[in-house]
């Protein structure tokens, strides 16, 4: 058995280039002297004329532009100045804001983050202190008290928005957040939903 990769001399051009970029490889695997398998990567493809290098620009130039934009959502919340950030996050809020944060409530403080939003809030959690603190008015909550995994992810929505956090707010490394767009905070709303009627939580105290 055998096996030969070529690359011909026959080149084709890039979409957004004149230049001969990119080789066309052929591969060929033979089988007792006999070609079993004879395979070539890509197309042959004309030069491209100047309009259509114009408008294959164009296409990357927004391609870069909405990926730079999403870039642009997601960050590093470093713990000094972390509360402030999400503070400022939260108040973003629309309709109702849906957490759900296997640790949220560990620390005490975290039911400050949501105290005196204008807007209602539900609380999904799997673990708070040990003595917790009162929940504020205007929260609801429910706890999982066996195991985290169901809310292996840590998400913040509301009305065709919020985020995602790498960590909870009393995480002590750095915690990257990301932006939600409506389709995706839509999904976690609804997944949300799915859980807080669920059997595995039960209503968490407010004293």
């Amino acid at each position: 058995m055998g096996y030969r990769c070529t690359q011909p001399t026959a080149l084709y051009w890039t979409a957004t280039s004149p230049g001969r970029l990119l080789r066309r490889p052929r591969c060929r695997i033979t089988l007792d002297g006999d070609i079993a398998i004879r395979r070539t990567s890509g197309v042959r493809l004309g030069v491209p004329a100047l309009h259509e290098r114009l408008a294959a620009a164009t296409e990357v130039s927004e391609v870069f532009t909405r990926v730079s934009a999403a870039g642009a959502q997601a960050r590093i919340l470093e713990r000094a100045t972390r509360r402030t950030s999400l503070r400022r996050l939260l108040e973003r809020a629309r309709g109702e804001l849906l957490v759900a944060d296997p640790y949220f409530g560990h620390e005490d403080e975290d039911w400050g983050l949501l105290d005196g939003l204008e807007v209602p809030v539900r609380v999904l959690t799997c673990r708070v202190a040990s003595n917790p603190a009162p929940i504020p008015a205007g929260i609801q909550a429910r706890i999982r008290p066996n195991g985290t995994s169901v809310l292996h992810d840590r998400s913040y929505v509301w009305l065709e928005g919020g985020f995602m956090l790498g960590g909870s707010p009393s995480t002590h490394a750095p915690v990257g957040v990301a932006g939600l767009s409506s389709a995706d905070a839509d999904l976690r709303s609804r997944m949300f939903e799915s859980l807080w009627t669920s059997p595995l939580f039960q209503d968490l105290s407010r004293c």
